[in-house]
């Protein structure tokens, strides 16, 4: 499947995906909700293991590993097209500390 995806998005036959490239591949995954620049950036520094500035063929799982695995750790649900521009709330919740723990060493 990555080769597939990978042809589709190397759109000038460089056997290389370039940062714009790799963004719409990624956008086109999220549903057409487009990828905001810095998560390109994250992604390009983690997965461009060769650091040639683009992603080649092996670096592409890892790339999109790495999207995936940021998207789902993420405390924000990931935006559908419906909710992309919805307005963030003036005062997120607050989440409670954790109660402290006494530990008894013996």
């Amino acid at each position: 499947m990555s080769i597939i995806l990978y042809n589709r998005y190397d759109t000038d036959n460089s056997g290389e995906l370039d940062r714009e490239q790799l963004k719409k591949l990624l956008t086109d995954l999220n549903d057409g909700l487009e990828i905001i620049d810095e998560e390109v950036d994250d992604i390009m520094l983690v997965a461009d293991t060769g650091k040639s500035g683009t992603i080649d063929k092996t670096e592409l799982i890892k790339a999109i590993s790495v999207w995936f695995s940021e998207t789902a750790l993420s405390d924000d649900p990931a935006p559908t097209k419906e909710t992309a521009n919805d307005p963030k709330p003036e005062n997120p919740k607050e989440v409670p500390a954790a109660a402290p723990v006494k530990v008894e060493v013996r």
